[in-house]
């Protein structure tokens, strides 16, 4: 069983690097002109503002 739970974990860690490498390419490979490229920035700015708001949230439930 431990050996299942091993085994499981090591072939996560590999599709996660591998999922990592494959962001990394795509990301240098962007276009920030392109229509995709402006997509992107849309996103990631929507993203970092989410996790601002839920960072915030926390901090505050915490500290209240």
């Amino acid at each position: 069983m431990e050996k299942e739970l091993l085994e499981e974990e090591r072939i996560k860690v590999e599709e996660r690097k591998a999922l990592q490498s494959k962001a990394e390419a795509w990301l240098k490979n962007l276009d920030t002109l392109s229509p995709e490229g402006l997509w992107f920035e849309k996103f990631a700015e929507g993203y970092l503002t989410s996790c601002t708001i839920l960072n915030n949230r926390r901090i505050h439930k915490f500290s209240g």
